[in-house]
């Protein structure tokens, strides 16, 4: 959960741990989404993350994005800065992705 300090937005980490992922067998374009957690200093808006094991447009590439759930209260723009890694089991990192979400 993130919380909001005078006008600066501290970070949240959010962990999703997927078991025995290596034995997943998704299409091109099929997903799987993370579980929904609401962000506080963000207006308490919902997210989640999408996973796309076979790519959306490649099925030679994982993709993996940041979604604000559609129907959340809030405001209809918030401004995010994310950073996204998979992780290897002994936690190091595989692929980091880092963006801003308008």
């Amino acid at each position: 959960m993130a919380t909001k300090t005078h006008d600066e937005a501290s970070g949240c980490i959010f962990q999703w741990k997927i078991e025995n992922i290596s034995h997943c067998w998704l299409k091109k374009r099929k997903t799987i989404d993370s579980p929904r957690f609401i962000a506080d200093a963000l207006e308490s808006t919902k997210w989640f993350l999408r996973l796309y094991l076979s790519g959306y447009t490649n099925e030679n590439y994982i993709g993996f994005y940041l979604r604000r759930e559609n129907d959340c209260v809030g405001p209809d723009y918030v401004n995010v800065n994310y950073d996204l890694a998979i992780l290897d089991k002994d936690g190091s990192v595989l692929k980091e992705k880092r963006g801003n979400k308008p």
